[in-house]
């Protein structure tokens, strides 16, 4: 045994009832720069730093006012500083552990170590550990500091395009509605439609990006009013009917009647509530289903939940559709589309203290649920 523990790279000590050293291993000699002979008789607190001898003598204590057993226990662990062969501290895990009590062997000699020992103490170096701690720590905050940055940028950058953006669609509806006179060729006119449809997409774009720029840096403002979600639900449904009639998708609407208002901010409910149903629009297909349903929980929440007869997905291709700045992409596919959409439903959905759940199953078609807890709901 004496062999092993000489073998070991971790440090093992002995210490009598005082917490004097008895015995010293081969490792504990490496981590402390002191052999053996020279740690013999010294107290164990004197080689740790002030600030860790605290901790170390609070332990033996819990220790040594523990009923003796016949096994050796491992009840206490602390991490401490101990004072390196540099002069530097080191960083120590220890284990401390309480060894049975011999008291026939207990002769009083001082050559019988096992019989005036009490304490065992295992010394593991983790200053690797502590390196990669603070490794990973770094890399935490430069991970966050792009984070910021990127998020400053994209609110920079959105407030750039959507300026001249404006203008395209202004002059754009000036030509359609031929507002100073004809433009004389049918396709002029088609023309300046099409310019209209992809400039009014761009600008839903970058609004989706300057939305969720905004609530990934906190600068997203809500203002709390009360909000009435079928009154909210008609007009988003008003204000897609072109995307329904082009796709055939049947959009039914289930609103019981006198539903409670919540208490969460119109617009952001208004994009929710777009970015769902365009999605669920989109990959319902051609004379496809969508079912929108307001209803009130058993708890006194309300509910919101938007039903497709849409391909499903995966558990995986479900993470991925939660990921902002990440779309889920299927071979010939076809679809247009950012992958925005779920990812800032989710975040406005929280950014109103409401839950966002979403159920999916390949085949299935996909229901997202924004639920909103009790205290949000008005009687």
């Amino acid at each position: 045994m004496h062999a092993l523990l000489e073998m070991a790279a971790d440090g093992i000590a002995l210490l009598d009832t005082e917490g004097n050293i008895i015995s010293f291993s081969a490792g504990a000699e490496r981590l402390f720069g002191l052999s053996s002979e020279d740690a013999r008789g010294r107290p164990f607190r004197d080689l740790l730093a002030s600030e860790s001898r605290p901790a170390l003598e609070m332990h033996l204590k819990v220790l040594q006012a523990a009923d003796a057993g016949h096994e050796l226990r491992r009840e206490q662990q602390c991490d401490v500083l101990a004072l390196g062969k540099g002069g530097g501290k080191v960083p120590l895990c220890l284990i401390l552990g309480r060894l049975p009590r011999n008291e026939e062997a207990d002769d009083g000699k001082a050559g019988n170590v096992d019989a005036r020992a009490l304490f065992c103490v295992a010394m593991h170096d983790i200053t690797r550990f502590r390196q990669r701690e603070r490794e990973l720590e770094r890399a935490r905050e430069e991970a966050e500091r792009h984070s910021a940055r990127k998020s400053e940028f994209l609110a920079r950058i959105s407030h750039e395009l959507r300026t001249p953006l404006n203008a395209i669609l202004g002059f754009a509806e000036v030509l359609r509605q031929e507002m100073f006179g004809e433009l004389g060729h049918e396709k002029y006119r088609a023309y300046a439609h099409d310019i209209q449809k992809s400039g009014e997409l761009l600008l839903s774009l970058v609004n989706d990006l300057l939305d969720l720029a905004r609530i990934e840096s906190g600068r997203y403002e809500l203002r709390p009013e009360e909000v009435n979600l079928g009154a909210v639900l008609e007009d988003t449904v008003s204000l897609l009917r072109d995307q329904i009639s082009a796709t055939g998708v049947e959009v039914r609407r289930v609103v019981p009647d006198n539903l409670p208002k919540v208490v969460a901010d119109a617009r952001s409910m208004k994009q929710i509530l777009i970015n769902l149903l365009s999605n669920a629009i989109k990959f319902s297909g051609h004379n496809g289903r969508v079912v929108v349903a307001l209803r009130q929980c058993p708890d006194g929440g309300l509910e919101l939940a938007v039903k497709d007869s849409g391909p499903g997905m995966s558990r995986e291709e479900l993470r991925e559709a939660l990921e902002p700045y990440c779309r889920v992409s299927r071979t010939g596919d076809g679809k247009p589309g950012t992958g925005l959409g779920l990812p800032l439903a989710k975040a406005l959905a929280e950014a109103n203290k409401a839950r966002f759940e979403i159920d999916s199953e390949p085949g299935q078609g996909t229901e997202v649920r924004v639920i909103f807890p009790p205290h949000r709901v008005l009687a």
